[in-house]
């Protein structure tokens, strides 16, 4: 029996059923190579896709390194401001300072 099924795969035997059979297999196979070239197209595609979103990725980055590089710059300046007035205010107060003083020594001394 395994004779006869391996004589008809191999196209001996029956010719009609034979031509059948590969008629049958060469389907199978261009439903397989079609089904295969289907899956490179959308591992293409993927892939495609994937690479965008790194380039996305890699842009979005960059942007928050500028982000923070603004923050720091900003945050330099708001800091020297501070320091400016702080000064500002120090001097101001010790003119305040010894104008009172000098004001309390000037009606003590009356």
């Amino acid at each position: 029996m395994q004779g006869d099924e391996s004589c008809h795969l191999l196209g001996g035997g029956d010719n009609s059923r034979g031509e059948t059979e590969l008629e049958r297999l060469e389907k199978e196979y261009e439903v397989k190579t079609s089904r295969i070239q289907e899956l490179r197209t959308q591992i293409q595609g993927l892939r495609t896709k994937i690479e965008n979103i790194n380039k996305l990725r890699a842009i979005d980055v960059v942007h928050a390194a500028s982000g923070r590089e603004k923050k720091i710059e900003a945050f330099k300046a708001l800091t020297e401001m501070y320091n400016t007035l702080r000064d500002e205010y120090n001097a101001l107060l010790a003119v305040a300072v010894a104008d009172k003083s000098q004001d309390h020594e000037a009606s003590h001394n009356a």
